[in-house]
């Protein structure tokens, strides 16, 4: 017992010394080789579990290892605060989630503190607190005014239980990624980020990132999906024209299409005058044949090619002022949903592959899928009866959650119902923190009219919080200049700093962070931000400075 107390007295001095002397803080240093290693940010759950000290422990000991060759190593510590967890503790607790938030933090940061990890402890970071979400404020109506944020009512997934939106990548076997709970399709207005413009280098850039462990580049390449396609061209009895995508496997089964199911849907888009085009998957469709009784009435189409005739199944959803259309081709022969849906309706079924070759597909019979489909594609291509196109399975992000505990989204609905963003100067749109009753969003949707300081106009403030995997999709660059109150990032920091020459973490995070990671990094990158255009030379901007960022795992395999 007299040995032990002697050595954790020790350690306590060792430990103290070494937060006296900032011995592991560090600043930029041109005359040292830089290393970046960054593990990710914790959830401030409570309490530290083994994951975190396995986690942290293979960080510490790479830093240290560095540290030893003589590079200026930066390894930095935070908190990912905001999200639903922290809110339902503090509905079973009674208090508000900030108090069951920063308590938390202060005792996990003091058991890490324990462990004697070498962290720069003064450039700490807590995603809830205002000095960095006013970032994500600021770059939220950066992209809105680049029309690369919209807001649109949309069929969304909903979990039932946690009572909020989730991504298509929160979705796991058709269940919340938290609670499990079997995911519902609804329709709500809602805020997206055009993330499928990026669909293209998001997936060649994968073959770039050496250092990724294969099972995440091949769940990423998976996830993102690209297939080849032909926008085909249909007429009805009218006379009248509509376009439709057919992806590479319903074109190479093209003689087995007997129906299309569209859902014509008139909404109110408040933010955009453009009309979109959704495809949903065929069980939404059938969900919404459920939900509104069947549809109403088709109309029968011709392709150009053989002139076949395609049942067009519209569907009635509600009355509003603008239409939206969303479609999905039913091959009945060969899905089940679509072969559920054609028995409930006494649509043809047409059966176009045996043994993995087509059969009664005319002049293809006998071929494979993949040469039946390059025939297709020519005979619509050459022939000038369908363009090209290039699909991907990736949708856009939505980034609306019916939450309290979030980043307040600063964008204003004003009276006669346009939609605007806070200026500049009003942010940080705070999030009220003094809130101890057990609905919070509720108290969110309350009408509370804020005054706007130009045009003397009266505004809605926007009721929804931003998804936190945005918090955690561009820490890294901020950790490089954390106090820095000037603009979102400072640029000389960046560059000194950046890539991050190590980055710790779970495999798990495959689809989610590191989809957003990557994404949010090639828009810093790419587009021409204010910031950047300061630093321009001879017409190129250095945002080129801020490379792609390397990742090397460093886990148990």
């Amino acid at each position: 017992m007299k040995k032990n107390s002697i050595s954790k007295e020790i350690e306590y001095n060792f430990q103290k010394d070494c937060k006296k002397i900032k011995i592991f803080n560090v600043k930029e240093d041109k005359n040292k080789k830089k290393y970046y290693c960054l593990s990710m940010l914790p959830y401030p759950s409570g309490d530290l579990h083994i994951g975190h000290i396995r986690n942290y422990n293979i960080g510490d000991i790479i830093s240290r290892y560095n540290r030893m060759l003589g590079k200026n190593v930066l390894q930095p510590i935070g908190w990912d605060a905001f999200g639903l967890p922290a809110e339902r503790a503090a509905v079973l607790n009674n208090i508000a989630p900030a108090n069951w938030t920063y308590a938390n933090i202060y005792n996990m940061r003091k058991q890490l503190r324990c462990f004697g990890f070498g962290y720069d402890w003064s450039r700490e970071i807590i995603t809830c607190l205002p000095s960095y979400y006013c970032w994500e404020q600021w770059f939220f109506t950066y992209l809105y005014n680049k029309k690369l944020i919209y807001k649109i009512f949309s069929l969304v997934n909903w979990c039932k239980n946690d009572e909020t939106v989730l991504a298509n990548e929160q979705i796991m076997e058709g269940c919340c990624w938290r609670c499990d709970t079997p995911i519902e399709i609804i329709e709500l207005m809602q805020w997206f980020i055009n993330i499928k413009i990026y669909a293209e280098i998001l997936l060649l850039d994968i073959d770039k990132l050496e250092y990724w462990p294969l099972q995440v580049r091949t769940m990423q390449k998976n996830w993102i999906g690209s297939s080849e396609g032909v926008e085909i061209i249909l007429i009805n009895s009218n006379l009248k024209l509509k376009s439709i995508i057919f992806s590479y496997t319903k074109l190479a089964i093209f003689f087995g299409i007997t129906f299309i199911a569209e859902s014509v849907k008139k909404i109110l888009l408040k933010s955009s005058s453009s009309i979109e085009k959704l495809k949903v998957n065929l069980n939404i469709l059938i969900k919404m044949e459920i939900t509104y009784n069947k549809f109403f009435k088709y109309i029968s189409a011709i392709e150009p090619l053989t002139l076949k005739e395609i049942k067009i199944l519209l569907f009635k959803i509600n009355k509003n002022i603008k239409k939206v259309t969303m479609y999905e081709i039913g091959v009945p022969g060969h899905e089940e949903n679509s072969f559920n849906f054609a028995i409930r309706n006494k649509i043809e079924i047409k059966r176009v592959i045996r043994n993995n070759f087509l059969c009664n597909s005319n002049e293809l019979n006998g071929l494979d899928l993949k040469a039946g489909f390059k025939i297709i594609k020519n005979l619509f291509v050459d022939n000038g009866l369908g363009n090209l196109k290039l699909n991907y399975k990736l949708k856009n992000w939505g980034v609306s959650r019916q939450r309290y505990w979030g980043t307040p989204i600063p964008m204003i609905t004003l009276e006669n119902g346009t939609i605007i963003s806070s200026p500049a100067y009003n942010l940080p749109l705070l999030l009220p923190e003094n809130i101890e009753r057990y609905n919070f969003y509720s108290q969110l949707k309350t009408k509370r009219w804020i005054n706007l300081f130009y045009n003397l106009k009266e505004g809605l403030r926007e009721k929804d919080t931003l998804d936190t995997f945005i918090e955690s999709s561009w820490y890294y660059a901020r950790y490089a200049c954390p106090r820095y109150k000037k603009n979102i990032l400072n640029l000389l920091s960046i560059k000194y700093w950046l890539p991050i020459d190590v980055y710790i973490g779970g495999k798990e995070h495959a689809i989610m962070h590191l989809m957003y990671f990557r994404f949010l990094n090639k828009f810093l990158f790419k587009l021409n931000i204010l910031f950047f255009k300061v630093f321009s030379l001879n017409g190129f901007s250095v945002i080129e400075l801020v490379p792609s960022w390397s990742f090397k795992d460093h886990s148990a395999q």
